[in-house]
């Protein structure tokens, strides 16, 4: 099976190798010229889409890999959150002490978003 390219290719092929008075530059031979340069335009812009396309895929996956990392944190904090929620005073190991929350006058803390805070 032939393509279009390699059939405009080879009659262009076998008229250039002409000699004397069988060479001729003539309508045939400019359209066959017209025909080949409108068949490597479109194998240029073809590439060119080519080369899109795998760009748009290669964004694609890294947003596919952020979003499944982004699952996998949120089902590991669905997991936490689900634990919190089943504990109760009666819970195995868990343990009271007075004035846990209080922070004494002048020390810092860190805060919500690792910021040292004052007091």
């Amino acid at each position: 099976m032939t393509t279009p390219f390699e059939v405009a290719h080879d009659n262009l092929a076998t008229r250039t190798i002409r000699v004397a008075i069988d060479l001729v530059e003539d309508e045939v031979q400019q359209e066959l010229n017209k025909e080949v340069e409108v068949i490597d335009g479109i194998k240029e812009k073809l590439k060119q889409k080519v080369n899109e396309a795998f760009q748009q895929l290669c964004a694609l996956q890294d947003a596919y890999n952020a979003m499944c990392d982004d699952l996998a944190d949120k089902m590991h904090c669905l997991d936490i959150d689900q634990q919190c929620h089943g504990l109760t005073n009666q819970s195995a190991n868990i343990g009271f002490h007075k004035n846990a929350s209080k922070i004494a006058k002048g020390n810092s803390f860190t805060g919500c978003m690792g910021l040292p805070q004052q007091l």
